[in-house]
């Protein structure tokens, strides 16, 4: 290949680039883009809206129009009330006998009766229900029966009792039984105190009478005296507890 060849097929492959890919657009103006979009109007722009506020118009004839079958059921059932009644009435003027049963409710009844027996059943299943728990289960609470016969037996013991001699404390002490051992020489005279014995912040009970052998046992006499008189410091029997 010459040179002149080379350079020939050099400069026709550049005009085949250059018409291949052409030179950049100029820069897009966007004002000019708005400006050329085109507008759109609704084309009931120009009407205005129109609101009725009259009420509807009535019609007498539009609930039974819309309500065929239950007027339709309604004069059947009417028709069969007065078959029934004219039946029923034709056999009073006869002088026969009148059977009420129906063999076949009608159809818009049976639903009806049907919803009203099973609750009549129910009903009477939970009365039964209930009725045996009554019957069965044992009271947690005495009975009449055991509380007035309680009540009697108490009523009498308390008649019986009012009639007693009723004594709460003896006036004066006394002694019931004294031991002949105990008792002191004919020249000897022992002293004796008194011990009060109450309930605790309750009622007084009595005096309790205490002998003191002085002639036997002096000094355990004077300890007790002191004991029972108390120092004022607590010492002593004054406020003591004891049980039985």
């Amino acid at each position: 290949m010459t040179l002149l060849h080379a350079i020939l097929k050099k400069v026709q492959s550049n005009e085949s680039v250059a018409s291949k890919y052409p030179s950049p657009p100029p820069e897009i103006n966007k004002t000019a883009m708005k400006s050329r979009k085109k507008k759109h109007t609704y084309k009931y722009a120009h009407v205005k809206a129109v609101v009725d506020t009259s009420p509807p118009r009535f019609d007498p004839l539009f609930q039974y129009r819309k309500l065929q079958e239950w007027s339709r059921t309604m004069r059947n059932l009417i028709s069969e009330n007065m078959k029934l009644v004219t039946t029923i009435k034709r056999q009073h003027f006869l002088r026969g006998r009148v059977d009420s049963s129906w063999p076949d409710y009608p159809k818009s009844c049976r639903q009806y009766f049907e919803n009203r027996n099973y609750f009549y059943k129910r009903i009477r299943t939970a009365n039964q229900y209930l009725y045996n728990r009554i019957i069965n289960v044992k009271a947690k609470v005495p009975t009449t029966v055991s509380l007035r016969r309680d009540w009697r037996q108490n009523r009498n013991e308390i008649l019986e009792r009012a009639r007693c001699k009723f004594v709460l404390f003896q006036p004066v002490p006394s002694e019931d039984i004294e031991d002949i051992q105990f008792k002191a020489p004919p020249e000897i005279k022992r002293p004796r105190i008194y011990l009060t014995l109450r309930f605790r912040h309750g009622a007084v009970l009595g005096d309790l009478p205490v002998e003191l052998f002085t002639d036997v046992c002096p000094l355990t006499c004077q300890l007790f005296l002191d004991l029972v008189d108390g120092d004022g410091l607590g010492n002593g029997y004054i406020g003591t507890c004891f049980f039985r």
